[in-house]
């Protein structure tokens, strides 16, 4: 079970819910019936606040990477995520 709060805990911040609580209730479901017993495990999400932001500038940025930079533009919502690669 804390493996579940921790994937959604990680989806909701990566989705800008840095503030994200995740709460769990297990309930015993018993259903009277000899040898079988169930349980409920019920997740609350307390989002909090969305972080996001209007615009970025940016300053210092390699000519040879900025169309790569303002590509992600395009994809309003998605995470962007960018790693440099080192020759060398």
């Amino acid at each position: 079970m804390q493996n579940d709060v921790g994937a959604i805990s990680s989806l909701y911040r990566a989705n800008g819910f840095s503030h994200v609580q995740v709460n769990t209730a297990v309930k015993d479901e018993r259903t009277g019936k000899k040898n079988l017993a169930q349980i409920r495990v019920l997740y609350t999400v307390e989002e909090g606040q969305q972080q996001t932001f209007g615009s970025v500038t940016l300053s210092g940025v390699d000519p040879q990477w900025m169309k790569d930079v303002k590509a992600t533009d395009e994809h309003p919502g998605r995470a962007a995520v960018f790693v440099e690669y080192g020759l060398g």
